[in-house]
């Protein structure tokens, strides 16, 4: 799993920190090419919580 880091506009919060504190997970930039390869993507945020997103128009 990863997640993107601040550098990538990311807020700090619990949603963000709490995969990096109980792993495994990494920070790093996320590509559109990098969703493209994904097998599930999540979208998190602290007042909606996490709901599954799928990407459209992409070329792998």
């Amino acid at each position: 799993m990863v997640t993107p880091g601040f550098s990538c506009g990311v807020l700090p919060g619990i949603f963000h920190q709490t995969p990096l504190t109980k792993g495994p997970c990494t920070e790093q930039a996320v590509t559109r090419q990098d969703l493209a390869h994904c097998r599930a993507i999540s979208v998190r945020n602290s007042p909606g919580g996490g709901i599954g997103a799928v990407l459209c128009n992409v070329k792998a």
